[in-house]
């Protein structure tokens, strides 16, 4: 009989749903697999088959959030089931501390010139995505005056400065907020 499957992990878990992958075994004992079997723990000691097919993923749906599931996944050629390869997953959202990656802003520092149009966009991480606030100086929250504004989206943002006047130079700081908690980072721009 075939080898037991490797590399059996979750590709995605959130609070109602997760999608499960893993690799052929080392080994398919001297005959080809014909299929998969994946089953999940349904009670005591008793497993449900999910799916018998020769796909290496599967996208389970309807989780219950905060439920703890238990996965088996089995080889199958035809002398036999592989040992069985098994994973617990917990289905709820990732949660990810909200930060920004400055990696591109030599010192934390933008060097603007005055009349051109600046738009520094800094990569932002967090689930869920972080609500963003930008303050210039030490207390001036960023207003969009049409000149002068900030967006953001759930992967980055973006500071907008047309015609770039010599009032602009100043500290920024970068408020992230979400569930998990808040990170404040300080550039200047010059």
């Amino acid at each position: 009989e075939p080898g037991p499957v490797m590399d059996f992990k979750t590709l995605l878990v959130n609070k109602d749903s997760c999608t499960l992958s893993w690799k052929k075994p080392l080994t398919d004992g001297g005959s080809r697999i014909i299929c998969y079997v994946l089953e999940v723990l349904n009670g005591d000691d008793k497993y449900k088959e999910l799916m018998r097919s020769k796909n290496m993923q599967y996208s389970a749906k309807d989780l219950v959030e905060g439920r703890e599931y238990t996965y088996r996944v089995k080889a199958v050629n035809d002398s036999g089931e592989s040992s069985a390869k098994e994973l617990t997953v917990v289905a709820k959202d990732q949660i990810i501390h909200p930060s920004c990656d400055l990696r591109e802003l030599p010192n934390m520092c933008y060097i603007a010139k005055e009349g051109s149009t600046v738009r520094l966009k800094i990569p932002i991480i967090g689930k869920p995505t972080p609500k963003v606030s930008w303050k210039k100086g030490d207390d001036e929250d960023l207003t969009d005056t049409g000149r002068v504004c900030a967006e953001s989206s759930s992967v980055n943002t973006t500071l907008l400065i047309r015609d770039c006047q010599r009032s602009d130079a100043s500290k920024y700081t970068i408020t992230l907020r979400n569930s998990a908690g808040s990170k404040e980072s300080t550039i200047f721009i010059r």
